[in-house]
């Protein structure tokens, strides 16, 4: 009992120091604004939204957020970003697109007939720009793993004997 729950503790331990280095480049920071901005809307409007589905279209662009941000952190490694041109093709188009999703969000918003789709699509403009910064940070963290793979990659849990331990644990 004792061995797993060890195990499972330092992996979640390693992803937990994984995910933290992915947040910590310049676009990883964006990212976790664009997760955290369609709160600021409860403060000031800083996107209107229409009267009465606003905690709607904040859960729904945070879920959104953390969905994408969630979702490109699990592609690092999958060799999917191997091809670093199109991983930043991929993030310009997520950014237009996102754009594009803005500027209809915009108008619909007025439409009498679209109160369903606005709260989807206001979520919807969070998670492209969410994918559009994550997929930029999933570079710069590649990058920086190839460079430095023993600073995103160790994690030292403390052992109950020094037995136990690897012998890079016990040089660290």
């Amino acid at each position: 009992m004792g061995s797993t729950d060890d195990e499972s503790a330092r992996t979640t331990l390693e992803e937990l120091k994984r995910f933290l280095g992915f947040l910590r480049s310049l676009w990883g920071v964006l990212a976790g604004i664009t997760v955290l901005f369609p709160l600021s809307n409860s403060l000031m409007a800083v996107l209107p939204l229409l009267p009465g589905s606003e905690v709607l279209s904040t859960v729904l662009a945070t879920l959104f957020s953390a969905f994408a941000l969630f979702f490109v952190f699990v592609l690092r490694g999958s060799g999917s970003n191997d091809d670093i041109g199109s991983v930043v093709l991929l993030s310009i188009g997520s950014l237009v697109f996102g754009i594009v999703a803005l500027i209809a969000y915009l108008y619909l918003r007025l439409q009498p007939l679209a109160f369903g789709v606005v709260p989807v699509l206001y979520g919807g403009v969070f998670a492209l720009f969410t994918l559009a910064f994550g997929l930029l940070a999933l570079v710069e963290y590649e990058r920086q793993t190839e460079r430095h793979p023993k600073d995103f990659a160790t994690v030292v849990v403390p052992r109950e004997s020094p037995e136990e331990m690897t012998t890079e644990e016990q040089e660290l």
